[in-house]
């Protein structure tokens, strides 16, 4: 059979007899080849799915869905802060993405668009970004790329200024772009910081009230504290006025509307003061402002203060005097004499009228020794005095003045575990009635304070050689100095003393506080100590010397002579100055 017709053969027994066409051929697949397309059809819908959650994995990892929230700002350091001190911080940012950022800055300014006026709550940067570059705008740092996961710390110096006990809010605003990412995101912190204490001692003192046309005297003081190791010669000092108080003399004077170098004004008790002297005018009831700011160097954060003095009624004055003086120098068991004076100003009769003085620290007088003049009484913590008890109240004619008085003592010894300035306070308020009207007038509060307690001695003992001493022979002596117990702290103490004729320095010595020098041109033993804290107990200095007698010895040869000991009471800001007798021979132990 030929080959041909041999296939046809075959086909007609497939599809049956009929005419074929090869080029119209429909196969149909079998049974089993559908299931191997089912097959192959699956496996690339699932290529296509793993596919499409790989893209959206890789697309939520890019920039463009970047939001900022793991990227993040916190701040290490005090936020209750002295005025004045360079207060050191750290401020942290954090990239918790998984993404590094690029171009990223630091801006630090007031929260809330806040713009402080001259003597308002501020801050100034000290130093900032060690490392980093400084932008062209004011407070900005360039700190350029975090890498993913990375801590970055900028260090940070700031110093604030303003009152006391006032606030200051400062923002701290992070700029930055994610790696690859054309727009800018941000972080920021916000923080309040509380103003405390100054960090040096700056106060206005002056009385809180004044009649019209009166004169006052205000004292500006500045004392560096000894807690920190600010140096206050290089600071500035100014201060403002008001239009209704008229500068009369400044002292020292100033040229000028220059500012005061703080080391140039004139030092006593360790505090630099400036005395202003000036008249004051307007309405009763009206206050007038003075304003000081202290600044260290021309650029740095001030320190503001203010005293506000109460414009009062002219038509009556009361005022207080005491002895010793304000300001000047109470010890303890030592008596206080009080004058209360009051005048009558204006062109009417005062009549009614009364006078209530609240006297201050109770804990430092004795009871038993208060004396008060013209029949007052004390009652309720106050001295009362009032037409019942004395007629000559009933009224002060015009031009006219009336005195009262009371006295009274401060303890033998001071209290135990006294703290502050043990001072007396004494606060007079005047009512009368000019016609129908009520007048009410109080006084400038009157302050004594009460110098440190200090317990001094100065005593000898036999060492080595005769005894007694005999002419031409060298005796040994020790000299012991025994300070304390005090009642208060003391700081620039010295101790000193001349060595008599025939006694000489023998170079041993022992102490545990402060500093001791002989000076051999000058003969002299001398003993120094920056700061000595309140003494429960007492320390000792304690050094040998040599004493050759150059005739005859009697009980009264003097082996030490008198000593000095000055030395500033810390809390009164008063110098002090004691005396111990001499060692003599009669006094060896």
């Amino acid at each position: 059979m030929k080959p041909r017709a041999n296939v046809s053969k075959t086909i007609t027994e497939l599809y049956g007899t009929g005419h074929f066409n090869p080029r119209s051929f429909d196969h149909k697949p079998s049974r089993s080849r559908r299931r191997l397309y089912a097959w192959a059809l699956g496996l690339f819908l699932l290529a296509v799915a793993l596919a499409t959650a790989m893209g959206l994995y890789l697309f939520a990892r890019t920039p463009d869905s970047f939001t900022g929230d793991r990227v993040s700002l916190s701040l290490e350091g005090n936020t209750n802060v002295s005025i004045g001190k360079d207060e050191v911080y750290a401020l942290r940012v954090n990239n918790g993405e998984e993404v590094d950022l690029t171009n990223a800055a630091i801006f630090i300014g007031y929260t809330n668009g806040y713009n402080p006026s001259p003597g308002e709550p501020s801050f100034s940067i000290i130093k900032a970004g060690e490392g980093a570059k400084a932008a062209a705008n004011p407070n900005t740092w360039i700190i350029g790329a975090i890498k993913q996961g990375e801590t970055k710390i900028f260090p940070l110096t700031l110093r604030f200024s303003g009152q006391e006990n006032s606030r200051v809010g400062v923002q701290f605003y992070l700029s930055f772009q994610p790696k690859d990412f054309s727009s800018s995101l941000s972080a920021k912190l916000e923080q309040s910081f509380t103003l405390g204490q100054s960090a040096v001692g700056f106060n206005i003192q002056g009385p809180n009230a004044a009649g019209s046309g009166s004169e006052v005297t205000l004292t500006i003081g500045i004392d560096k504290k000894d807690d920190n190791n600010i140096d206050v010669a290089d600071w500035l000092l100014s201060f403002s006025l008001p239009d209704n108080f008229k500068l009369l003399a400044a002292e020292p004077a100033q040229n000028n509307k220059d500012p005061y170098r703080v080391g140039e004004l004139p030092e006593e008790g360790g505090m630099h003061k400036l005395v202003l002297r000036g008249t004051v005018s307007g309405k009763a009831g009206d206050n007038i402002k003075v304003g000081a700011a202290l600044r260290q160097g021309e650029n740095g954060a001030a320190i503001n203060k203010e005293k506000i003095i109460t414009i009062q009624s002219t038509a009556a004055a009361v005022t207080i005097a005491s002895t010793p003086a304000q300001g000047k120098k109470l010890q303890w068991n030592e008596e206080l004499r009080y004058q209360v004076k009051l005048t009558n100003n204006g062109g009417a009769v005062l009549s009614d009228v009364s006078v209530s003085l609240v006297l201050g620290g109770e804990n430092y007088w004795r009871s038993d020794s208060m004396q008060i003049s013209d029949k007052g009484f004390f009652e309720g913590g106050n001295i009362i005095w009032d037409k019942t008890t004395m007629p000559g109240l009933a009224e002060i004619k015009p031009q006219e003045s009336q005195t009262l008085s009371f006295s009274l003592s401060s303890r033998a010894e001071p209290p135990a575990n006294i703290s502050g300035l043990p001072a007396f306070t004494a606060k007079a308020t005047l009512r009368a009635k000019v016609g129908d009207e009520e007048v009410v007038v109080m006084s400038e509060e009157n302050t004594a304070a009460i110098l440190a307690n200090i317990e001094l001695d100065s005593v000898g003992s036999y060492a080595s050689g005769p005894n007694p001493p005999l002419p031409g022979q060298e005796t040994a002596f020790n000299i012991t100095w025994q300070l304390g117990p005090t009642s208060s702290e003391l700081k620039s103490a010295v101790w000193s003393a001349v060595l008599p004729k025939g006694v000489k320095w023998r170079n041993q010595a022992e102490y545990s506080l402060g500093e001791l020098k002989y000076d051999e041109s000058k003969n002299r033993v001398e003993w120094k100590a920056s700061k000595i804290t309140k003494l429960t107990e007492p320390i000792k200095i304690s050094f040998q010397v040599g004493a050759t007698p150059a005739g005859e010895v009697t009980n009264k040869y003097v082996i030490f002579d008198q000593t000095s000991f000055m030395a500033t009471d810390s809390l009164a800001g008063e110098v002090l100055e004691l005396f111990t007798t001499p060692v003599k021979l009669s006094d060896i132990k």
